[in-house]
């Protein structure tokens, strides 16, 4: 979409999604207050909204997009808060609940499968349930 491969953008969201949870953890571990967290947060959302707001002038929105978008936003804001409240627990193994949260590639796939209509292969369901399996190992 962009001129870049998607794959060389997941494998940085990976990358830097490992730096977000070790800091975010070291973080809350040599006493950082959450309340530093949400203001840097929503700083870098609003960034992002103009950022969209000012590319994308000739966009219009129709109610089911706008219906969309605000599934968007609070699931995106359960998550946060969900994930930050894991992050600053100090009796959570971070090794142990990254796996789990990182499930969500298998709810993204069922999910997927349900309201955009995409296929699940032999192949990624045979990954899913090892993925499920690791989680189970890990989680033991």
């Amino acid at each position: 979409m962009f001129g870049v491969d998607w794959k060389i953008l997941s494998l940085l969201v990976m990358v830097f999604l490992g730096v977000y949870s070790v800091a975010l953890r070291k973080f809350f571990t040599t006493n950082g207050d959450w309340r530093m967290v949400l203001p840097l947060v929503g700083i870098i959302g609003i960034a992002a909204i103009l950022y969209f707001a000012y590319s994308y002038k000739e966009i219009r929105f129709d109610s089911s997009a706008i219906s969309i978008g605000a599934i968007v936003v609070i699931a995106i804001g359960i998550a946060s808060i969900a994930s930050l409240v894991v992050y600053a627990d100090p009796q959570t193994s971070l090794n142990v609940a990254m796996p789990i949260m990182a499930l969500s590639i298998v709810s993204t796939a069922v999910l997927s499968m349900m309201f955009l209509g995409e296929t699940i292969t032999l192949q990624t369901g045979f990954g899913m349930a090892l993925a499920l399996i690791a989680i189970v190992i890990l989680s033991a």
